[in-house]
């Protein structure tokens, strides 16, 4: 039995993480980036970490937005009506818009198993398994977020077959990148 758990353990060791984060092109979300940033380092997170940013190549480079020891992505707002398909001022939909766009776009595109998606104004307190978490293609983790009203509304029942069935998750995500990869163009529609 000990030799199976040292080969589960070394299987599982060898399964890599990309931690991503979506922000704006704003110093706000320089400092939490900063702190994200700093807290992956500390309790070193494998994997590399990328920020998602809502922002113009040309205010991004004027600006000079860049977080040490973080990748960038720059992506359109999606936030804004005319890069979004729903016609809705919504900053929210940078997460999904920003994740489809790095996954499409990126210079290097992810090659790790697992894509960690965090917010922005989070710090790590220890490292997070995403294989230790169960998740596997076809099935992802999240937290449950039970003040969350979108899973029992007309809008999820406007959405979804089965709304009751809908789970209150939130916050952070952890999913196998082929899953992502098949996701992400349809999160944002």
């Amino acid at each position: 039995a000990g030799g199976v758990r040292c080969a589960m353990q070394a299987d599982r060791a060898a399964l890599s993480v990309h931690t991503v984060f979506s922000t704006a092109c704003a110093p706000y979300f320089d400092w939490q980036s900063a702190g994200l940033g700093l807290s992956h380092r500390r309790v070193r997170q494998p994997g590399p970490l990328t920020r998602l940013i809502a922002c113009s190549d040309a205010y991004y480079a004027e600006r000079s937005l860049r977080v040490p020891h973080i990748g960038t992505h720059v992506h359109p707002d999606y936030g804004r009506p005319d890069h979004n398909r729903v016609q809705d001022m919504y900053a929210p939909y940078n997460k999904p818009g920003g994740v489809a766009h790095w996954l499409k776009n990126a210079q290097f595109p992810p090659t790790e198993d697992f894509v960690l998606i965090l917010e922005s104004d989070m710090v790590m307190r220890r490292p997070i398994d995403c294989a230790s978490l169960g998740v596997r293609p076809g099935r992802a983790a999240s937290a449950r977020y039970e003040y969350l009203h979108g899973a029992t509304n007309g809008m999820a029942r406007g959405f979804v077959k089965a709304a009751g069935h809908v789970q209150k998750v939130g916050g952070w995500y952890c999913i196998h990148r082929q899953d992502l990869q098949r996701l992400a163009p349809l999160w944002l529609q």
